[in-house]
């Protein structure tokens, strides 16, 4: 009689040992198939995602609204700007404006052949785009150059 009841001890300790390692072997099991399942979605979702590589077209035509837009909103930076090439480019194509000293024949301390290369753009936009207007071939050069 000991010796049943110490083997049905025994069996109902074989018996718990066994649950409990089935328990843990399905909370692995468990825990193993939610990681898989997490990592298949963010498999999924990458295999989605491609990386975006814009073409040369869409490039140019991004650079070329930054430089409209920077020449038509940025202001005249320096007075010598003014005063030593756009009152003398004036002078050059509207025979009226400023002559600054430096291009006044007396001194002719500056040449009009760089100013002269700038006429031949705002004429070239003129002819291209009809330009009339003072101030759009002022804006047609800056966005030009």
């Amino acid at each position: 009689m000991r010796q049943t009841a110490l083997r049905q001890r025994h069996s109902v300790k074989q018996e718990r040992a066994s649950r409990q390692t089935q328990k843990r072997q399905r909370k692995a099991q468990q825990q193993a198939a939610s990681e898989s399942a997490q990592t298949r979605a963010v498999e999924e979702l990458d295999m989605g995602r491609r990386e975006y590589v814009p073409s040369l077209s869409v490039v140019f035509r991004l650079l070329a609204l930054m430089r409209v837009c920077g020449a038509l909103l940025a202001p005249l930076q320096d007075c010598d700007e003014v005063y030593n090439y756009w009152e003398p480019l004036h002078f050059v194509q509207f025979g009226t404006g400023k002559q600054t000293w430096e291009y006044a024949p007396q001194y002719a301390l500056r040449s009009y052949a760089y100013l002269r290369v700038h006429d031949a753009v705002i004429w070239a936009m003129h002819f291209v785009f009809g330009f009339a207007g003072k101030a759009q071939a002022f804006y047609a050069l800056r966005v030009g150059l």
